[in-house]
């Protein structure tokens, strides 16, 4: 038996997004610790129609110092380099257009630490049509995450930031 070796949670996100692609016409994520409710996809998929990415934005959500620096940096960083204001930009529960999406992924790095606000920073450069959903995050529930180190934060902002000049 042959083992794929971990690379990690944003290439695997992006292995998932690549073989999606192929097979659908919607691509939804989630993860998978059940900190954002099945029932709030109803949500996204009646406003489906009108959008080529649809966002969900966590409401209540806790998050250590160092997830609250990446998350406000990412935003950031997408802000100044993309022209994008999301308010939730590396939030796991989005629904997207597979054409949509399959003119993102060519552009994002395949060991991309943060795929997901990458992907919304250049959705918003190619002028793709995008939505916030609130969605409230379920305190308690799943895992709490894992601390991510310095240097995974600096990794998500040098490659972001990469991304946005090779994207210009």
């Amino acid at each position: 038996v042959m083992r794929k070796v971990n690379e990690g949670h944003g290439p695997a996100i992006m292995i998932g997004f690549q073989q999606a692609t192929a097979v659908a016409k919607w691509v939804f994520q989630t993860d998978s610790d059940g900190e954002i409710g099945a029932a709030h996809f109803t949500g996204m998929w009646a406003l489906r129609e009108d959008f080529d990415l649809l966002l969900g934005v966590r409401v209540g959500r806790l998050q250590t110092v160092r997830r609250r620096f990446i998350s406000r940096g990412l935003r950031l960083v997408t802000r100044l380099l993309f022209g994008v204001d999301a308010r939730d930009i590396n939030v796991p529960f989005r629904l997207m257009r597979t054409e949509a999406l399959a003119r993102l992924l060519p552009l994002v790095p395949a060991d991309a630490f943060a795929p997901n606000a990458i992907m919304t920073g250049l959705a918003a450069r190619l002028g793709l049509r995008i939505k916030e959903v609130d969605v409230p995050h379920q305190a308690g529930q799943g895992r709490r995450g894992a601390d991510i180190g310095w240097r995974s934060i600096a990794r998500a902002m040098i490659q972001t930031t990469k991304t946005a000049w090779r994207a210009r």
